[in-house]
């Protein structure tokens, strides 16, 4: 099974944390941020917070890490977490891109992304809007180290959290036929297809044709090795009839 891309998914789940308010003025001492306390930083978070993004921006991977660091062992709030932890997601994510843009053919370590993820999931200071992402991409980091298990576990979680990233089902599908439970697989299929026809939709060409193939060489093979080749012979001449 191929894996999910991992070079497109640090660059469509990077976190843009430019928009945290860690700037000074975003935290004067007037009316309105005494209103608002949970958003509130600590002398001693904010100011490595400062250094860290400005690290970033420099592409200082090593001033950023002391920065993050202090903010680690400064964050007391649920919301000084979520910057440590969104700050960290960040740098991991930028050194991937630059490692791989050094040595595109070099593989490619997620790791270190897991750690962070996990903060920002759990953390009720992230946005709603992103805790839903998080839980995806963690899901695909799973998948692509070959814990479909857990990349189910995370999958699940996104949708329960509101994502609606039109893969998500696919991957769900792909992540169940890969633990070995074909009829879940097949079901989640056949329901997807329902759905998306119900509603005047087209399937991915994923969906009706990697999946259809995988599964049903799966349940091919449960039955008869050789009868695999014939259901892949049956699929091809059914998509050259389609």
């Amino acid at each position: 099974m191929k894996t999910i891309s991992k070079l497109a998914l640090i660059a469509a789940f990077a976190t843009g944390t430019s928009g945290l308010a860690l700037s000074a003025p975003a935290f004067a001492k007037d009316k309105k941020a005494e209103e608002a306390p949970a958003m509130k930083l600590s002398p001693e978070v904010q100011k490595p917070g400062i250094a860290a993004q400005t690290a970033l921006t420099a592409k200082d991977y090593a001033g950023a890490q002391t920065a993050i660091d202090q903010i680690d062992a400064a964050a007391k709030t649920d919301y000084e977490k979520y910057i440590g932890a969104a700050l960290r997601y960040q740098l991991e994510n930028e050194k991937l891109v630059a490692a791989q843009t050094a040595n595109p053919n070099a593989p490619m370590n997620e790791t270190t992304l897991a750690k962070p993820l996990d903060a920002l999931i759990a953390n009720p200071a992230t946005p709603a809007a992103d805790r839903g992402k998080y839980a995806y991409r963690r899901g695909a980091l799973a998948f692509n180290g070959k814990q479909y298990p857990i990349a189910l576990q995370y999958f699940a979680k996104a949708k329960e959290l509101g994502y609606t990233n039109p893969d998500l089902g696919l991957q769900i599908v792909k992540a169940k036929m890969e633990s070995g439970d074909v009829t879940g697989a097949t079901a989640d299929l056949d329901a997807s297809i329902t759905q998306m026809t119900a509603a005047g939709q087209k399937a991915p060409g994923g969906l009706l044709s990697l999946c259809d193939r995988q599964v049903l060489r799966r349940q091919a093979q449960r039955r008869h090795d050789g009868v695999a080749e014939e259901v892949d012979r049956g699929i091809s001449v059914g998509e050259e009839l389609a």
